[in-house]
């Protein structure tokens, strides 16, 4: 489906903005309890927000801030695969909450998304095998020359 399609076209009239969400009363605990600090007003904001992970339903485009350049910041685009766990670090006023596939990660997301674009939500990372050939092999990358890391 193109991105020009708007998200009541996508997901239906009612059924994508993160306060829709909220609205269920079937909705899971981990993602209420989320949704209930991440979309409080920020005066009543007092700590950390309980974590949320997820998993992609498709292939999804990021943008990693590496640092900042002379007159930009300096980004690495690259695509995470459909499958992959993430991290939800925020819930936004437009609906959408902003993922990491930094599992460690409190804030900084790479991308934004709407919650039917993700499925099997919990507190817990549930990090398996190939997520951490992934992390190791990224890390290698990240630290050319420094041998392997054992995850």
């Amino acid at each position: 489906m193109s991105e020009n399609y708007s998200p009541n076209e996508r997901f239906g009239l009612g059924r994508w903005h993160c306060d829709d969400f909220l609205a269920n009363a079937g909705l899971m605990a981990c993602v209420r309890a989320f949704l209930e600090v991440a979309r409080a007003p920020a005066i009543q904001k007092t700590g950390p927000y309980p974590p949320l992970f997820a998993t992609l339903s498709s292939d999804t485009p990021v943008c990693d801030f590496l640092g900042h350049g002379p007159r930009e910041p300096i980004m690495r685009k690259r695509l995470l695969p459909k499958g992959t766990r993430v991290r939800i670090v925020m819930a936004s006023r437009f609906g959408d909450v902003g993922i990491t596939d930094r599992l460690e990660a409190e804030h900084g997301y790479g991308a934004r998304l709407y919650l039917p674009e993700l499925h099997d939500f919990s507190e817990e990372q549930g990090v398996i095998e190939i997520q951490r050939a992934k992390l190791a092999e990224r890390w290698a990358e990240d630290h050319p020359g420094s041998g392997t890391v054992a995850l």
